[in-house]
């Protein structure tokens, strides 16, 4: 499931962050997509993987700012 791995990636790099104690945060943003059927295209595919890259990098910054 790419929502799992996501989280997994997400949660790995936070406890990291946090065990070397870094001066700094690191954040991740993943943006992913299914092809939908025979008559999608590759680029629309990676036009909506981009969008929820940018919908999650948002909510990284939206997330900071607080």
């Amino acid at each position: 499931n790419p929502e799992q791995i996501a989280d997994l990636l997400h949660n790995t790099l936070s406890e990291r962050c946090r065990s070397e104690d870094l001066p700094y945060a690191l954040n991740l943003s993943i943006g992913y997509e299914k092809m939908r059927g025979r008559n999608d295209t590759a680029q629309n595919c990676l036009i909506r993987a981009d969008k929820k890259l940018y919908k999650e990098k948002s909510g990284h910054l939206r997330h900071l700012r607080r």
